[in-house]
């Protein structure tokens, strides 16, 4: 990884951007409108799902369409050795995959949480595959990572049963069977009735601990949402879900020196694979009970916790890549965005720009002066959040690959980045197009109160 390119006049600090964002503390979105929005993007968002409505059972049909459309990557691939991998492997990767031949015309789904963050996988495997050059960076079968307590409904089980397929908000992959626990659906409605009410805490630092009662320690990562203890919400998911055995399972309360953090229950699978919770605690200078007020000072603040952080392909390695760290940002303040960039820049924002191809630097830029600090940019394959406009030059934050410099002989070389960083827009692609030159979108997810209360 090279230097991230410096920014001047103190630029690479989030206080220098707030310090010239108008009314940064202005509430957005209360936290009731921002679950009501997410909800609303669950319903209407086709690369979003609504757990809480899926059905019970899907077709074989429709089970084996969703199978096929994950296929091999295009051209000749690598292991993490630089070894080929030849036609054996993905004939391995159909077997695993494919439906029992006896059966019903139906698949009963099962639901579950995830009970640590796991990667999710285009085909049941966690060997890696890799275009040359790229060994051990950049995994063409990582498609995204789930956090701990991510809500799944499982539709099917690899051959060998080291892997579940499983549906969730905004993605469906496979992921280890060992990383999620699983509940009835009675339980999984509840316990999403619950997250949707902001009973959770949302982690708001790039880790923090969770302190179980018996002493073990775990991290939970960024943006995580843990459910709140029943006793520390006024017992409301108990309630909710009508079960006498809540909280079966657990090693008792955390000690009484941290009780004033917030309490929490840390999703554990049993060993018949069953979903249980231990009661522990997460220091609230890490954690937000819902999360942080949606305000543009979240935004940026979050936006720069990340800074310097390594690029992660897919959420590869517990980092980020492009678009989960716009989604990350955003989930911090209860707003939950499609994971791929394309799809979020589909989502209806409060306001929206489309630039058009012809439009030169000096109009993008007047555009852009229109937009917020926390606003999001994107362009093909990549999105950014937005810090603001200065002296006629546009920046942003964002998780990028690099940019490119002129040879001196009419080529364009590669720098690489792999990081987090601030960047102005008038650094080079490698096509010779400036990142300006190649925006086609600026979208203000929250916008400001006056537009919030125009819709």
């Amino acid at each position: 990884m090279s230097e991230t390119p410096m920014a001047p006049d103190g630029m690479m600090d989030a206080g220098h951007w707030l310090e010239r964002t108008p009314y940064p503390d202005e509430v957005l979105l209360t936290a009731e409108q921002a679950r009501a929005r997410s909800a609303r993007w669950e319903r209407e968002v086709a690369s979003l799902s609504a757990l809480p409505d899926y059905p019970a059972a899907v077709s074989r049909e429709e089970l084996a369409r969703m199978l096929a459309a994950d296929r091999p990557p295009e051209g000749e691939l690598f292991d993490a050795q630089g070894k080929a991998v030849d036609a054996r492997f993905w004939r391995a990767q159909t077997e695993e995959c494919a439906l029992p031949e006896a059966g019903s015309g139906t698949v009963a789904a099962r639901f579950g949480f995830t009970v640590r963050r796991t990667d999710v996988r285009r085909f049941p495997t966690a060997r890696g595959v890799f275009y040359a050059g790229q060994e051990g960076r950049l995994d063409r079968l990582q498609e995204t990572a789930w956090p701990v307590f991510e809500p799944l409904v499982i539709l099917h089980r690899s051959l060998g049963g080291r892997f579940v397929y499983a549906q969730g908000r905004n993605y469906r992959g496979w992921v280890g069977a060992n990383d999620v626990g699983e509940t009835d659906r009675e339980t999984f409605r509840a316990e999403l009735a619950a997250l949707g009410a902001g009973r959770h805490a949302t982690v708001v630092e790039p880790t923090a601990e969770v302190r179980l009662g018996s002493g073990e320690v775990h991290a939970a990562e960024f943006a995580a949402r843990l459910p709140l203890q029943d006793g520390s919400d006024g017992g409301w998911a108990k309630r909710a879900r009508g079960d006498a055995n809540a909280g079966a399972g657990a090693a008792g309360r955390p000690p009484a020196d941290r009780m004033a953090d917030i309490g929490v229950r840390w999703p554990v699978r049993d060993p018949a694979g069953r979903l249980q919770f231990v009661e522990g605690s997460v220091k609230r200078a890490d954690a937000r009970r819902g999360g942080l007020p949606c305000t543009r000072r979240s935004l940026v603040t979050q936006a720069f916790k990340l800074l310097g952080e390594p690029y992660g392909w897919g959420g590869a390695g517990g980092l980020h890549d492009c678009s989960s760290f716009v989604l990350d940002v955003y989930r911090s303040v209860g707003l939950d965005l499609p994971r791929n960039a394309d799809e979020q820049e589909a989502v209806p924002g409060v306001r929206a720009h489309r630039f058009d191809a012809t439009d030169d630097e000096r109009s993008r830029i007047s555009v852009l002066s229109g937009f917020r600090a926390g606003d999001v940019l994107f362009m093909p394959g990549h999105t950014m959040v937005l810090l603001g406009v200065r002296e006629g030059r546009a920046y942003v934050i964002h998780d990028y690959g690099g940019y490119a410099v002129a040879d001196g002989s009419g080529a364009w070389t590669d720098v690489s980045v792999q990081a987090v960083g601030v960047m102005p827009l008038d650094f080079h692609l490698r096509d010779g197009r400036t990142y300006i030159e190649a925006l086609t979108s600026a979208v203000a997810f929250t916008g400001d109160a006056r537009e919030t209360a125009a819709e």
